[in-house]
């Protein structure tokens, strides 16, 4: 949760509600595509691989708009 609160701090929550709808929109699409080919098991196993590719996507993202308001505000970057 800490990237989502830079991300209020750094004033891009329009960019972080996008990415949200991203996130939904694959969990969904991985729910129902591991639902139907695969088991119960490897359905899980994708969506938690899944989600920790995306929370890294997330923290990636909000890592490269701090250092660029860090580098507008110092004057450097």
């Amino acid at each position: 949760m800490p990237a989502v609160l830079f991300a209020r701090l750094i004033r891009i929550q329009r960019l972080v509600f996008f990415y949200n709808v991203i996130v939904l929109a694959v969990r969904v699409l991985v729910l129902v595509v591991g639902g139907r080919y695969g088991s119960a098991l490897q359905c899980i196993a994708l969506f938690s691989v899944v989600g920790a590719v995306l929370n890294l996507g997330l923290i990636l993202l909000v890592g490269r708009a701090v250092l660029r308001r860090e580098g507008a505000t110092t004057g450097r970057g």
